[in-house]
């Protein structure tokens, strides 16, 4: 089960990434190339090239959640975040 919530801290990985990748390939990117640790339940986010796939993934304590959507038109936007 995907848990979101404003406890729950967000990662977005900035480059596009090939949405045929699957929870291994992602959780190789996100402790090589990001450096967090997949197993401290944050969640981690993905977009494709056009911004129109995302992908979630999260470790919630038992297995991993992989949540998946695509728009039919649109696309995602990039959150706006202010600098402290």
């Amino acid at each position: 089960m995907l848990y979101l919530n404003k406890s729950v801290h967000y990662h977005f990985y900035l480059p596009p990434v090939d949405m045929r990748k699957g929870c291994f390939k992602l959780c190789g990117i996100i402790t090589n190339e990001m450096q967090y640790s997949i197993m401290g339940g944050d969640v981690f986010v993905f977009l494709a090239k056009h911004k129109r796939k995302i992908k979630l993934l999260q470790w919630d304590g038992d297995g991993f959640a992989l949540y998946e959507k695509q728009l039919s038109k649109g696309s995602f936007e990039l959150p706006i975040i202010a600098k402290a």
